[in-house]
């Protein structure tokens, strides 16, 4: 009975029914073994590509950042010994205090007041704010007061300043002087 079934002659239109679903499971075939794998492992290249592009670009960055800083390092150590600045750890009150009581030796008149903290965002750096009001006997003295503020061995930035004398010259009399200064710490 087998035989009888195998050797039966298929008609034309089962020969074209037959042809059009071998070519479909062909054409099935094709994209399910051949163009979707081809097309996934593409679609992951690119994505592979994207992604060393974007630490190709981020190396670039930290290149220049590392080109920026040595140049600045460089800078800062072309400084002379007294002239250079560093940025202590968070917590540098009592240092500061005692770089103060340096300044401000014979100046009795002097109020020191710490006016705000601040961790400056994403840079790890906290600023400490000092206000300072204290009345000199002349304007070098002022000066010299200033000057010393501004170059301690602390990194700082002088941020605002009035000088004001008593008695409208500040070449002949005492002054009041009011300022604010910034000091940077690692936080």
């Amino acid at each position: 009975m087998a035989n009888k079934y195998l050797s039966r002659k298929f008609t034309l239109r089962e020969l074209i029914l037959l042809v059009v679903l071998l070519v479909i499971l062909l054409i099935g075939l094709y994209f399910w073994l051949v163009f979707y794998p081809i097309q996934d492992r593409q679609t992951q290249l690119e994505e592979d590509r994207a992604e060393l592009a974007l630490q190709i670009q981020v190396a670039e960055q930290r290149e220049a950042n590392y080109d920026r800083m040595s140049k600045e390092l460089e800078d800062i150590l072309k400084l002379p010994e007294n002239e250079r600045t560093f940025m202590p750890k968070y917590q540098n009150d009592e240092a500061l205090y005692a770089q103060f009581d340096v300044i401000f030796a014979g100046i009795t008149n002097r109020t020191i007041t710490n006016t705000g903290n601040t961790l400056l965002e994403d840079d790890g750096i906290y600023s400490r704010t000092f206000t300072f009001n204290f009345r000199c006997d002349s304007f070098d003295q002022a000066k010299e007061i200033l000057i010393a503020l501004t170059h301690t061995p602390y990194r700082s930035l002088m941020n605002g300043l009035t000088i004001s004398p008593s008695n409208g010259s500040v070449a002949d009399d005492s002054v009041t002087v009011n300022t604010t200064v910034i000091f940077y710490e690692l936080a």
